[in-house]
Parts: structure tokens; sequence; C-alpha cells
């Protein structure tokens, strides 16, 4: 399915962010900055962050991928998607998620969404996918995680290795996530 995209980007965040939020708003606008620079976009499918995205997606993409998962809170996938599938185990839609994109977005979110970030950063750090920009979007949601990471994991502890935070971006200007979207499109 989502080989019919070769230029994908995915998107990570919360499914109980409501519309016309910041973040809600937010969303729409990095996504139809993707889809200007040639990205299609995949998410989980759902509510929140994924359906800002895949509103976006279809409107100025005209294509919205969702790979979403039965849970107690998400049932259907959201209106938008054009090109999607409901999983019933994380693991198998997780796999594709992680082995089918060219950016990786994270917009403020919760266990699901840190699941995700640990996940990937893992998957990069121990060279399992390929290294591409991760750009951590909310630097009121983001640095608080990132502080943990630098002064808990990596100081006092030592479980991460300093190179560990150099595998994302906490980013909020639009024009600096433009930037990186250009450069990876032209890479492609």
């Amino acid at each position: 399915m989502v080989s019919k995209y070769p230029k994908l980007i995915t998107i990570f965040g919360s499914a109980r962010i409501k519309p016309n939020t910041k973040y809600y708003k937010k969303t729409q606008i990095i996504s139809k900055l993707a889809c200007e620079e040639g990205f299609n976009i995949i998410t989980g499918g759902g509510p929140g962050i994924m359906e800002a995205s895949s509103k976006a997606s279809f409107i100025f993409c005209k294509n919205s991928v969702g790979l979403g998962i039965k849970l107690p809170r998400e049932k259907n996938l959201n209106e938008y998607i054009t090109d999607g599938m409901i999983f019933k185990n994380f693991f198998t839609r997780k796999f594709i998620m992680n082995f089918s994109s060219k950016i990786y977005i994270f917009m403020p979110g919760g266990l699901g969404t840190m699941d995700e970030f640990f996940e990937i950063l893992t998957l990069i750090a121990n060279k399992k996918i390929e290294k591409v920009p991760v750009i951590l979007v909310g630097k009121e949601f983001w640095n608080p995680i990132v502080k943990y990471m630098e002064k808990t994991l990596y100081e006092k502890f030592q479980t991460i290795s300093k190179s560990d935070l150099n595998l994302f971006k906490v980013l909020d200007d639009e024009k600096e996530i433009l930037k990186i979207l250009k450069k990876t499109s032209k890479k492609l």
C-alpha cells in the first residue's frame, strides 16, 4: 500500500487535540507545506492531529494515507483518508509506518506518540532504518522531554549517547520546517 507513495512523511500526534486549537492548525500548515513540496502524508488515520494532517493532505495532496488501529476510542479512520487500512495489532501498523517515511514529524501527543518517537530514535540510532529528519513541533511540549533526555538519561545515568540527542530537531517555525522539507525533497 505505502509503496505507491515514494515520498512519504509520517506525522504523529495526539488523537485528543481538538479542531481550532494551536497544534491542530499548525499541523494543517505543515501538512500543506509538505504537499507543496511533493510529499504524501501518512498518519494513524484517527482524530485530532491525525485528522488535521489528513484534512490538509486531502485538500492539498489530493490524497491522504491512514493506517488506523482498533482502539476503544478510535474505531474508524477519519473522513479525509483516501487510502487506508485498520490494523488489529500495533506491531504490524508500526512496522509499516516506521519503515516508509523520508521525514518523521511529531506533534504533541500522549503515550502512543512517545512510543513512536522513542522507537524511531532507537531504530535510527541502531542503524535499523535510514537516518532521516525527525522534527518535534512544539517547544513548549517537547523541551521538557528533551531536557529530561539531556540531564537524566545522558548526563546523570549515561543511558544514551550524546549523538542520540542529535537525531532530532525541536522546531516551531514553519519556515525552518519548510527548509528541511525542501532539502529532503531535493535529495529524493
